[in-house]
C-alpha cells in the first residue's frame, strides 16, 4: 500500500542506497532549503516543482519540474531517486 505525506509532518530527502540527506525538507507539499526558504513545491498531481533559477536567470530544472513525488518517493527528471523520510517530531 502506497503511503503519503501527513499534514504538519517534516520529511528530509534520502537518496536510495545512501544514508546522508540531502538538504532541505518537505513540509504540507512545501521544500525548503537553506534554513526556512520557501524554494519548491508539491503539486496536487505530485509534480515537484523546484522554484531556483541560475545565476543567469534561468531555472535550474526546465519550467521549474524537478520531478514527481508518488508516496513517500521523489524521483528527480535526472532519474535520483530520493526516500521521504519522516522525520521525529
Amino acid at each position: 500500500m502506497l503511503q503519503f505525506m501527513q499534514a504538519g509532518k517534516i520529511y528530509r530527502l534520502r537518496p536510495v542506497g545512501s544514508q546522508t540527506f540531502a538538504e532541505g525538507y518537505l513540509q504540507d507539499n512545501c521544500f525548503y532549503e537553506g534554513g526556512a526558504h520557501h524554494v519548491g513545491d508539491v503539486e496536487p498531481d505530485g509534480t515537484f516543482r523546484y522554484r531556483v533559477n541560475l545565476s543567469d536567470g534561468t531555472p535550474k530544472f526546465p519550467d521549474h519540474v524537478a520531478g514527481h513525488v508518488a508516496g513517500l518517493t521523489l524521483t528527480r527528471v535526472d532519474g535520483t531517486i530520493f526516500e521521504l523520510v519522516e522525520q521525529p517530531a
